[in-house]
């Protein structure tokens, strides 16, 4: 058996959402202070996130819902690392809207 099918689909994409919190990391660190290293951090982690995809992708073979299920995980993340690590403070509106946003992926993934 392959590891690409030995670990559960979901473990797969739980393991791309970290690694695509480094990327978002990476990405605001290089917004606030522009550099090669956090471009070329935040570089490779978005593409270490999109190889560590591809074993659910391959499992589920469903691009909707496993995408949907991805971005669900991807919001989270970069909703967490924005609020969490960086204070980030969203408008009302703002908040309306990832919340409306969070629903509609939600919706999307389990139907």
């Amino acid at each position: 058996m392959s590891i690409f099918t030995v670990v559960p689909a979901i473990l797969w994409l739980i393991f791309s959402g970290i690694i695509f919190a480094f990327a978002e990391y990476s990405s605001k660190e290089f917004g606030l202070s522009p550099s090669v290293f956090w471009a070329a951090s935040a570089i490779f982690f978005y593409a270490l996130c999109a190889l560590v995809w591809l074993p659910a992708i391959y499992q589920k073979q469903d691009l909707s819902t496993t995408g949907a299920l991805w971005t669900v995980i991807a919001l989270i993340t970069t909703v967490t690392i924005g609020l969490v690590v960086f204070g980030e403070r969203p408008s009302i509106t703002s908040f309306v809207g990832i919340a409306f946003g969070f629903v509609a992926v939600l919706l999307l993934s389990i139907g």
